[in-house]
């Protein structure tokens, strides 16, 4: 009795596993030429800002080890990220605001809306500023005395944009893949 109790018990997860990859997924329903839109410019939006999180990272996992120059090159690397992915963000508040037409999406665009005006400031003053070569960018020093606090402030900004932009979504009828970074 105890052999096909092990045996079970073996077995079952694996079963459980092979189920599932049997198991086609589901395909989602085709979107209409709003959503799709929509869906094109966050998608663009999350890669700017994926690349912001990288760099970030990259940055912050570096501080106290690397050398003045690359410290600084890293900096600077950010610097140029968060300059970039401000474009598409200021590109994306009027589009946010052409959603309003529909009456269901008045909160959900207000908030998101709120939320890409606070990551665009974010960015302006921790990042493009706060660590671009003209600020505090132009010394390792002070770059690592500030950088865990710049790189923290920019992680909880693009989390909630994430997280605004999922509802967005959601309200808008489709799902945004979870972000990579």
């Amino acid at each position: 009795m105890r052999v096909w109790v092990l045996l079970l018990a073996t077995l079952a997860p694996v079963a459980g596993r092979a189920q599932g990859v049997m198991t086609p997924a589901k395909p989602e329903a085709p979107l209409d030429s709003t959503a799709a839109y929509y869906r094109t410019m966050l998608l663009g939006l999350r890669d700017a800002l994926n690349d912001v999180s990288t760099s970030a990272n990259e940055l912050r996992r570096d501080l106290q080890t690397a050398g003045d120059v690359t410290v600084l090159a890293k900096a600077d690397r950010l610097s140029r990220a968060c300059a970039s992915a401000r474009a598409p963000l200021h590109a994306a508040i009027p589009a946010v605001a052409r959603a309003q037409r529909n009456g269901r999406l008045v909160p959900a665009s207000d908030s998101f809306t709120v939320v890409i005006r606070a990551l665009d400031a974010g960015l302006e003053q921790q990042c493009v500023r706060g660590l671009g070569p003209t600020g505090s960018g132009a010394r390792a020093d002070t770059l690592r005395a500030w950088g865990r606090y710049r790189t923290a402030e920019m992680a909880h900004l693009i989390a909630v944009y994430h997280s605004s932009a999922a509802h967005f979504a959601a309200v808008m009828g489709f799902k945004l893949p979870a972000p990579t970074s």
